[in-house]
């Protein structure tokens, strides 16, 4: 029982990063097109914010999704729902987190 409950509570925390590192990245990039003079959110991509003096906006952005995903891997991968394939797909989501830590 008591495993059981601590398992719960890892989920909820997961998922809750999850979907904070979402929104949060959806958040920081309309703070962005509206902080930055002259962008263009249609004519021009994220990218075009990073090269300006509010890059932190999309770092920070950018940061809180990487999180959200590696919080989403490690509760994915203490569910254990399947064989080799079920760690290979969280693993690669591990991974995209880390990708997206070194790209930005």
């Amino acid at each position: 029982m008591h495993k059981r409950r601590q398992n719960s509570r890892l989920y909820l925390i997961c998922g809750l990063v999850g979907m904070v590192g979402c929104i949060s990245g959806l958040l920081t990039d309309f703070i962005g097109i509206v902080a930055v003079d002259g962008y263009n959110p249609i004519a021009q991509t994220i990218s075009a914010l990073a090269i300006t003096e509010k890059a932190w906006i999309q770092d920070t952005g950018l940061n809180l999704f990487a999180a959200s995903c590696a919080a989403c891997a490690v509760g994915l991968f203490s569910m254990n729902l399947g064989d080799w394939k079920w760690k290979a797909g969280v693993s690669l989501l591990l991974l995209l987190a880390v990708d997206i830590l070194l790209v930005r």
